[in-house]
């Protein structure tokens, strides 16, 4: 897995401006935004009639100004829309034809210095790249799409108060320095992979399947539709890669979204055809229409049969809740302490004497599970069903993830820590409107429905006990042996 993985992110790689923030031209410009960033102010048209000796140079300084004033940098004259000197040229009554040409270098730079001293801008390329530089090789340790990496450093630099070098020297310090990151990365999961494991896995390159292929192309091959026919496939699969070695060792330090990047070419296109238990599925629900849409307990006669494999899976995989409800995962901890069961009914008791808290589910599948004759106990089937069902929608919803997963990450990780955000916050709910300037986050109104606490912390995500899960089971495994 790791020699898919550690091939991707070397090379050097050009960005397209337009999937970066720099500021550029937009192509269609309205004519609301022509009065509102490229008139000239009385005061601005005073300015550069005292500083230019033609009408050429006129025009130019005050595109060059006004240009600066929208963007942040100094486009070539050459770049800017015919629409955007047409509107100006007239705006300060100058002849039409009249170009923004200049006759020497010497003067273009005379007036960007004009500009940059109007508009109170250092002008200083050598702390510029240093600020971005600094910026991209920090971030890069967890972030591997230059795109990114260039928005970094873009905003940190506008926030200095310097002025923008070129996109191109973004883009080449962009490329430069996550190719040196990049390749220190890989260097360290090399040295972390011993030598039995890297004759191991260069054999992947030698040895071949009974089609002729080799093992590599094994390893990079998706995995078939999530039916109960591949399960057993999945899991034998899910073994053979995981004695190639212990990737987890392989990847320490290694940044989740780096990792997920890296193998991003080697992604499995979605699968289409579902098969099996799809139509399986279908069938239940045909049947629930007799039975007053109460369908649960038809569930267990299909999925049955694979109860071994699901168990199987889900001790190979480890779970994790992405919130403080751990409700579904306590549940699957208890059917797994009862695997070996098979009588009807098993303790709806935990080791330390507490209920299992099922109050997850909806009330068809209480229904199913609890038997008003047998208090304290479950009916077992059903509340195996009612557990992998369970499972599957919070898996869907990203309820819980799997860890070392990608198609059901813990998304939580991906967010930014609270120091980053609180160091904005205040900015942004001015932004918006939700506070006033001057007020701070602590201060801030709380909204009729509590959102706003004085911690601002984030309050445990729980289900509405009686939602309804339908045909959870369709999307249960989907993809579940990416690792």
């Amino acid at each position: 897995m790791v020699m898919l993985t550690i091939v991707w992110g070397l090379g050097w790689v050009v960005t397209s401006i337009e999937r970066t923030a720099y500021p550029r031209f937009k192509r269609l410009i309205t004519a609301h935004e022509l009065h509102l960033f490229f008139s000239p102010t009385r005061d601005e048209l005073q300015w550069a009639s005292g500083a230019t000796d033609c009408d050429e140079h006129l025009l130019a300084l005050l595109l060059t100004l006004k240009s600066y004033q929208r963007m942040g940098c100094f486009p070539k004259l050459e770049v800017v829309p015919d629409m955007v000197v047409d509107f100006v040229r007239p705006q300060v009554e100058l002849p039409e034809g009249t170009l923004p040409v200049y006759q020497a270098e010497k003067t273009a730079k005379n007036h960007r210095g004009l500009v940059r001293k109007r508009v109170g801008v250092l002008y200083d390329q050598v702390e510029a790249r240093r600020i971005a530089e600094r910026s991209i090789r920090k971030e890069a340790a967890a972030k591997n799409r230059p795109a990114d990496l260039i928005n970094i450093a873009l905003e940190k630099v506008v926030e200095s108060g310097l002025e923008l070098p070129a996109f191109s020297t973004f883009d080449a310090m962009a490329s430069k320095i996550r190719r040196e990151v990049n390749t220190a990365i890989c260097d360290g999961i090399h040295d972390r992979i011993s030598p039995a494991e890297r004759a191991g896995l260069a054999r992947l390159l030698e040895d071949r399947d009974g089609d002729g292929t080799t093992l590599f192309n094994r390893l990079k091959r998706p995995a078939q539709g999530p039916s109960w026919s591949h399960f057993k496939d999945l899991t034998k699969r899910l073994e053979w890669v995981d004695g190639l070695g212990d990737t987890d060792v392989w990847m320490d330090g290694v940044a989740a979204g780096k990792a997920t990047d890296f193998a991003g070419e080697a992604d499995a296109a979605d699968v289409a055809e579902l098969g099996g238990f799809d139509k399986q599925y279908e069938q239940i629900e045909k049947v629930s229409a007799h039975h007053g849409n109460f369908w649960e307990p038809l569930l267990y006669g299909q999925i049955g049969r694979d109860r071994a494999v699901m168990f199987d899976l889900a001790e190979k995989l480890e779970f994790t809740a992405t919130s403080e409800d751990g409700r579904v995962l306590d549940a699957l901890a208890h059917a797994q302490r009862h695997q070996a069961a098979r009588g009807e009914y098993i303790t709806a008791f935990d080791e330390m004497g507490r209920g299992v808290d099922i109050s997850f589910a909806t009330q068809n599948w209480r229904k199913a599970v609890l038997d008003k004759t047998r208090p304290g106990q479950f009916v077992r089937k059903h509340f195996e069903a009612m557990v992998f069902t369970a499972l599957a929608e919070e898996l869907r919803t990203g309820d819980v993830a799997v860890v070392g997963s990608e198609e059901y990450a813990d998304w939580s990780k991906q967010l930014l820590a609270w120091e980053a955000v609180q160091e904005k916050l205040g900015a942004y709910l001015v932004e918006v409107g939700l506070a006033e300037e001057g007020e701070t986050p602590s201060s801030t109104p709380r909204s009729s429905a509590g959102s706003w606490r004085t911690s601002f912390g984030t309050p445990p995500r729980r289900r509405t006990p009686g939602t309804r899960t339908t045909r959870a089971w369709s999307s249960t495994w989907r993809r579940v042996s990416r690792r």
